[in-house]
């Protein structure tokens, strides 16, 4: 996530996959503290954690 925070349009979604294990978790929590974000996590039939934003990182509107 640190590579592409950078290209990161206004708005976005960010799913991180098997979030049930504990290396996923720590990622999440990474990003998290990193992009400033809060995830949700869905349990079904397998688990992932997704979070949608409205704002980006700078000023660049046009970004997409």
């Amino acid at each position: 996530m640190p590579a592409l925070q950078s290209m990161l349009a206004n708005s976005y979604s960010v799913y991180l996959d098997d979030i049930d294990r504990s290396s996923e978790c720590k990622i999440a929590r990474l990003w998290s503290d990193l992009l400033q974000i809060s995830f949700s996590y869905q349990l079904l039939r397998g688990s992932f954690a997704v979070s949608t934003q409205r704002s980006g990182f700078g000023s660049d509107d046009t970004r997409r």
